[in-house]
């Protein structure tokens, strides 16, 4: 980041209100809490690479985490997935493992309240009826994980179909997002 970039976001936290600290804070936490178990997955034999490096990958995720709190509608928050992704791939050998469904809702709730933050100006407060219409919207995904976690349970170590099933079972999650998801709705005086 360049001085200016970091003189803005320093400046954005400044103005910011109570709230979007307090959810700011919990975007962090949910962020660095999901890294910090994929390194408890690793101290539990799990993985290929020792808890130093996945500790390390924490310390990347909250520096990063803590900049985009602070620049909410810039890429850090892809690259917080990303080094959640990165880390959990090179510290759990097993894909089935319990671990994976904490791991997932820190970082839904982290994308959810960083989706959020990027929405309004950060001297906005949301009003309580879009907080639960935004922490609803996490019902869909967070069951699709648990769907998604129990197949795979269901299925290791059995001969499957390979790339086939992947991409059938992906094209049918991705039918059904889009049958039960929320519908896009036309402004105020215009067709829908």
């Amino acid at each position: 980041m360049n001085p200016e970039a970091i003189h803005l976001g320093v400046e954005r936290l400044r103005a910011a209100s109570g709230q979007r600290l307090a959810l700011g804070a919990l975007a962090t936490t949910a962020a660095t809490g999901a890294s910090l178990l994929t390194t408890f997955g690793a101290a539990a034999g799990t993985g290929e690479i020792g808890v130093g490096v996945s500790a390390g990958v924490a310390v990347v995720v909250l520096v990063l985490a803590i900049a985009s709190v602070a620049a909410p509608d810039s890429p850090l928050a892809m690259l917080v997935l990303v080094a959640l992704l990165l880390g959990w791939c090179l510290a759990n050998g097993d894909p089935t493992t319990w671990w994976s469904l904490p791991v997932t809702a820190g970082a839904l709730t982290f994308h959810l309240l960083i989706s959020l933050l990027a929405t309004a100006p950060s001297s906005a407060v949301f009003d309580a009826s879009i907080l639960r219409r935004w922490t609803s919207r996490a019902g869909g995904p967070a069951a699709a994980a648990l769907v998604v976690w129990g197949l795979a349970v269901a299925l290791d170590g059995r001969e499957v179909l390979g790339a086939a099933a992947v991409l059938t079972s992906l094209l049918v999650l991705t039918v059904a997002a889009l049958l039960i998801g929320p519908r896009p709705t036309a402004p105020p005086g215009r067709p829908r």
